[in-house]
């Protein structure tokens, strides 16, 4: 970055074409960022990659165990970049000590820029106990947790946004 600085480069235009391509990383490790252009730089370096918004999720009031039912979801990724990792979007129903994981199948690597909307048939299952669950949000791995959070506040202890309660009637 100081040479960039020193040799006369157009910081302007750095940044432009970053955003341009889609840039997802830049790592300059520990190197000396002139005063002139430090703040210019460390703003280009936290708006770089992806950053989803979490804008709307509609959910029925109620569902009975093993019923299918629709979900909708508004995303907006607000970054320049798509996530390039394959994980995967999850809903977490908790009622009485109980946790029930249900990945859907929107790919979460084709949210580019801008906004994303999508629905979802989703099976509540049969394991929840009838009454008011909680419901979930997360990105996660292979492992069931979470790994990539959303641009908005909340989140439990262990990295899951939590949306809403769901009356789980019994099937």
């Amino acid at each position: 970055v100081a040479s960039w600085y020193l040799d006369g480069y157009d910081f302007d235009t750095i940044v432009r074409e970053g955003f341009r391509y889609h840039m997802s990383v830049f790592m300059p490790k520990s190197v000396f960022f002139p005063a002139a252009v430090r703040a210019k730089m460390e703003d280009f370096d936290r708006m770089i990659g992806y950053r989803f918004a979490l804008r709307q999720v509609i959910l029925p009031l109620e569902a009975a165990r093993g019923a299918k039912f629709k979900a909708s979801f508004f995303i907006d990724n607000v970054g320049c970049a798509p996530i390039y990792r394959p994980y995967r979007l999850a809903l977490r129903f908790r009622r009485r000590g109980r946790n029930e994981i249900v990945p859907l199948r929107q790919d979460i690597r084709t949210w580019e820029p801008g906004h994303t909307w999508f629905e979802e048939t989703i099976v509540l299952p049969r394991a929840l106990p009838p009454g008011e669950a909680k419901v979930d949000l997360a990105m996660i791995g292979d492992d069931d947790r979470p790994r990539v959070w959303f641009a908005i506040d909340g989140r439990t202890p262990d990295g899951w946004h939590p949306l809403a309660d769901i009356d789980v009637l019994p099937d």
